[in-house]
């Protein structure tokens, strides 16, 4: 309100200030960090509905209590970034990765195998990543096993569509996948050789369970 801040806890007022901050034009924003330079500092916990809303006050400056929300926050006017943290539900139970979401892969449920709900990819842009190389996924020489649950809502017959890669940087050409072929049939190779194809074509709109097994 004009240059007096004022900050609650719990929706009690823990204090104000009547300083300005100053103007910021143009800023990157670091969540859970602070990067200043050679010092970083990191948050150690979790965080649920945190948003941010320029040029507008949400809450009265002027009052000692607010109404705490009960329920997640919504993308109201002039909001800028909003993070509900209530599709979540992407998460390598392993504990072994941090998973990146891009585009609009999401949780849907809607189409389900098993629990409550499954990954949706819309064919164009989606994509789960882990943004950083991890030892655990070296395939190596030895034994492996990919496997999991498919249904696509596409048939691939005008695309090719790579559905599991294996993306290590600086190794040109040395990427294996699997993925689903122009000739609506699954095949595992590496940079453009196709090592092994499926015989059957692939189903549309229905479930199917995919097996990739090195063995010896």
């Amino acid at each position: 309100n004009g240059t007096t801040t004022r900050m609650w806890l719990n929706g009690v007022s823990v204090g104000t200030s009547t300083s300005s901050v100053g103007a910021v034009t143009g800023a990157a924003v670091w969540i859970g960090t602070y990067n200043a330079g050679a010092a970083s500092y990191y948050y150690n916990g979790y965080l649920s509905n945190v948003r941010f809303v320029q040029n507008t006050a949400v809450y009265d400056p002027n009052s000692s209590t607010i109404t705490v929300p009960t329920a997640p926050l919504t993308a109201i006017t002039n909001t800028s970034y909003l993070l509900n943290c209530t599709n979540g539900g992407i998460v390598d139970a392993t504990a072994k990765n941090d998973l990146e979401t891009v585009g609009n892969a999401q949780i849907s449920t809607s189409v389900v195998k098993y629990g409550t709900g499954s990954m949706s990819f819309n064919g164009s842009g989606d994509t789960l990543n882990t943004p950083t190389t991890n030892p655990v996924h070296a395939l190596g020489s030895g034994n492996f096993t990919i496997e999991g649950w498919f249904y696509p809502t596409l048939p691939p017959s005008s695309y090719t569509c790579r559905v599991f890669t294996f993306y290590q940087p600086g190794t040109a050409g040395v990427y294996p996948m699997f993925y689903f072929d122009s000739g609506n049939k699954v095949e595992w190779g590496y940079n453009g050789t196709t090592l092994l194809t499926c015989s059957g074509t692939i189903p549309t709109n229905s479930w199917f369970h995919l097996a990739i097994v090195r063995s010896s």
